[in-house]
């Protein structure tokens, strides 16, 4: 277990300039081997056998890399996301909080915006405003209009 913490830790700069060393390796061997193969070259099956390990390898290596990267946008998105989730908890529990406090008629009217044809037609109607059911009917009237709400279809 603590050799394996070991492998984890960052490159020292010697370690990355070794990195940096055989990557140009590699790239350069995958030039000359792809330039003999257009110049019609044959290769045994065991050439083809170890270049098959070595893509294993690459897509491997390549793999881990992406994933990583994958992973730090995803923190960062996640980090984000919580931004905005705990902006909406609090703008939340204000209201919340506002919940259990009575308001008054002139409050909810002002709440409500605009008073229309339809708003007036179903105040006049309802003795309890505001309430449910007279919030229902508003919504209601403001569907078919105040001119159709009320009236019973044939």
């Amino acid at each position: 277990m603590a050799n394996e913490d070991k492998y984890d830790e960052p490159a020292s700069s010697y370690e990355a300039e070794m990195l940096d060393n055989q990557i140009a390796f590699i790239k350069y061997a995958a030039d000359e081997i792809k330039d003999a193969v257009h110049d019609g070259g044959i290769f045994p099956e065991w050439f083809q056998n170890k270049l098959s390990g070595v893509h294993d390898k690459m897509k491997s290596l390549h793999a881990y890399m992406e994933g990583e990267r994958q992973q730090e946008k995803e923190k960062a998105r996640m980090i984000a996301m919580k931004d905005v989730k705990d902006e909406y908890f609090d703008s939340l529990e204000q209201k919340l909080q506002s919940v259990g406090e009575e308001i008054t008629e002139e409050q909810f009217d002002e709440a409500a915006g605009e008073k229309d044809a339809c708003y007036h037609k179903v105040k006049s109607r309802y003795k309890v405003w505001p309430s449910a059911y007279a919030s229902g009917a508003l919504v209601q009237c403001r569907k078919v209009g105040a001119k159709n709400w009320g009236n019973k279809s044939k």
